[in-house]
């Protein structure tokens, strides 16, 4: 089965070497999706070729086919909530109980086919953020019951423990940075692990800015002897050498990366937690990595 593209500019290109007699299905994946597996596919196809085959026939295939009372799940869609046509329509869907739909469109493409449908779907919106609240935007929400996903930083640290066991180092590396990560800082950290061309934590440091103490701890190691980079750690973080170990590895890093040939980006400063650091954290300096 060849998938729909779903941006009509570009290309992708693949590559497959095929039996002479393969078979090949263009399908859009709401079709595709509605089978288990393409063996149940191609037994649906072959059991109703003759009714394929006339357009009336066909369109009560496709209607039994998608059933029009399973769950209805929309994903990041703010950019459609600017269409009056699919507002009017969500507005439609959105209502409790069972509705009755209508195309809102005169389109030839409809010739021949219901301009309207029955449903009892359940509606689940997914979206990063809410659009202006006009007055049919606030008709949606008003049917909705909203609920806003916003993971504490612990939460998604703990998560990326949860499915990423192996890596608790590199997470724990992501955890000192002065950002709220997502698992796709984790997903791209975990690439950049593995790159032959690409620093992990030069990276990570680009991606995700560096705590202000890594940044004070970096001037320090460009303008001071190793022996005293501990001690004027201390004296203007206020922090612990427990934190200093930690901030060393990082602080070397975006030395090195900013007297690189083609230095990185700077990255940003960003005031450290100091709620991370244990109140039993000894005071003495130790200059190991």
């Amino acid at each position: 089965m060849l998938p729909d593209h779903y941006i009509s500019d570009r290309w992708v290109h693949r590559q497959e070497h095929f039996p002479s007699d393969a078979q090949f299905l263009l399908a859009t994946d709401g079709f595709y999706g509605a089978f288990d597996d393409p063996h149940q596919l191609w037994n649906w196809l072959a059991a109703n070729k003759s009714a394929l085959a006339q357009a009336k026939e066909r369109s009560d295939l496709m209607r039994q086919l998608h059933d029009p009372h399973l769950p209805v799940v929309l994903d990041d869609i703010s950019a459609l909530l600017q269409e009056d046509c699919f507002r009017d329509m969500l507005k439609g869907l959105c209502e409790s109980g069972e509705r009755n739909l209508h195309w809102g469109t005169t389109t030839s493409k409809l010739e021949g086919r219901p301009r309207s449908f029955r449903c009892t779907s359940p509606v689940l919106i997914v979206m990063n953020k809410i659009p202006s609240r006009d007055a049919d935007v606030a008709a949606i929400l008003d049917r909705c019951d909203a609920i806003e996903f916003a993971p504490t930083k612990s939460e998604v640290i703990a998560r990326m423990h949860e499915l990423f066991p192996a890596e608790a180092e590199l997470i724990d590396l992501i955890a000192e940075l002065p950002t709220l990560p997502s698992l796709r800082t984790l997903i791209k950290a975990r690439r950049w692990q593995n790159s032959r061309h690409l620093k992990l934590v030069e990276e990570l440091l680009a991606e995700c800015g560096a705590p202000q103490a890594v940044v004070h701890l970096a001037r320090i190691i460009k303008t001071h002897p190793e022996s005293e980079w501990c001690a004027r750690y201390l004296a203007e973080t206020g922090l612990t050498d427990r934190t200093y170990r930690r901030h060393k590895r990082l602080a070397l890093q975006l030395v090195d990366c900013r007297a690189a040939a083609e230095p990185c980006p700077d990255v940003r400063g960003c005031v450290p937690d100091r709620s991370s650091t244990a109140a039993d954290e000894s005071n003495g300096c130790d200059t190991q990595p």
